[in-house]
Order: C-alpha cells, then sequence, then structure tokens
C-alpha cells in the first residue's frame, strides 16, 4: 500500500494514478491538508476500493501517530510541500514553508524511521535547489549541486533531502530523494 502526502498536487496525484495503473492489486491512500477538489474526487471514483483519501497536516505528529494507513503501508511518497515563489508571496508564507517544508518532512521521517514492512520512502524535492545559475544542458551524472539556493522553498527542499539522507545513514530509512524539475 502506498501512503501519498500533498495528495492534491499534480504531481503526487499522478504518481497515484501510475502507482494503480501497473498493479491491479495496489491500495493508496490520499493524503493533504485540504480536503480533496473536485477533480480528485472524480479521479478517486474511477477506481473507487483501492484509494482512501484523508484530510491531515504533515506538521502535526499526533497526525502520524494515529493515522491508520501507516499500519499498512509498504510504501510512502512525501510530497507534501509550499511552494510560494518570491516576492510578496514569499514574505506571507515563510513560515508555511519552513514549516510544511521541514518540519513535515521530519515528521514523515520518523514515522517511517523504524517500520517494520517499509520498503520503500520517496522524498519529493525540487530542481530549484540548484539555484538560478545552474550549469548549461544537462546535469553531470555524478550531480552538480549549488550549494547557495536562494529562496525559501529551495533552501527549505535541500534541507529536506539532507535530512532524508541523514535518516537513512543514521536510522535505515530505506529512503530515496528525487529532483523534479520544469513539471
Amino acid at each position: 500500500m502506498l501512503l501519498i502526502t500533498g495528495a492534491n498536487g499534480f504531481v503526487m496525484s499522478n504518481l497515484a494514478l501510475y502507482w494503480l495503473e501497473n498493479d491491479p492489486g495496489a491500495r493508496v491512500v490520499l493524503t493533504d491538508v485540504w480536503p480533496l477538489d473536485d477533480l480528485m474526487a472524480r479521479f478517486i471514483a474511477l477506481f473507487r476500493d483501492p484509494v482512501v483519501a484523508l484530510t491531515g497536516d504533515v506538521t502535526d505528529p499526533t497526525w502520524w501517530s494515529s493515522c491508520p494507513a501507516l499500519a499498512t503501508a509498504t510504501h510512502i511518497a512525501h510530497g507534501a510541500a509550499v511552494t510560494p515563489g518570491v516576492g510578496d508571496r514569499e514574505k506571507e508564507l515563510a513560515h508555511a514553508t519552513t514549516t510544511v517544508n521541514i518540519m513535515g518532512t521530519v515528521n514523515a521521517l520518523e514515522c517511517a524511521r523504524g517500520r517494520p514492512g517499509l520498503v520503500r520512502f520517496l522524498h519529493v524535492s525540487t530542481g530549484s535547489v540548484y539555484g538560478d545559475d545552474g550549469p548549461d544542458g544537462p546535469l553531470p551524472e555524478d550531480g552538480w549541486e549549488q550549494r547557495s539556493p536562494r529562496t525559501l522553498y529551495a533552501i527549505t527542499k535541500r534541507a529536506g533531502e539532507l535530512l532524508a539522507a541523514r535518516y537513512r545513514q543514521i536510522f535505515g530509512v530505506p529512503v530515496v530523494t528525487v529532483r523534479l524539475a520544469s513539471v
């Protein structure tokens, strides 16, 4: 069973679709801080039984500890994030961005830590961590990294990557991070 955070988003809803289309016996639990919108409700109606939608806040540790889906989750895809952009919106959402993107990730990792039967924890990050001055053309296979992302979104997503890597090292959480860009 796959538990997805940030399920109302484009990427995470498409991950759910991919998961369900590629395994007839698959089950998915979609979670988001907002109730599912009409588009997501129609999406779920296509699958009915193997999809459950829950409203939950990734920044609330008690939500994680009381989430019934965690008992059977073999995979967690953590995509919940605040993406404010820059300027006034970044200023308005500064606290929410840092809280969701960092503490939401910590709470998800804490929940995954030591969970028997967890096969994979997918941490969804962003190409924004490269900053504005990325290399021209494809990135080299061994990686290239802007050492100082400039926006709160990029900074917090990079912090989440580092946290995920450290949880893998010290707690054995089976985490991988993907950086999506130009979705």
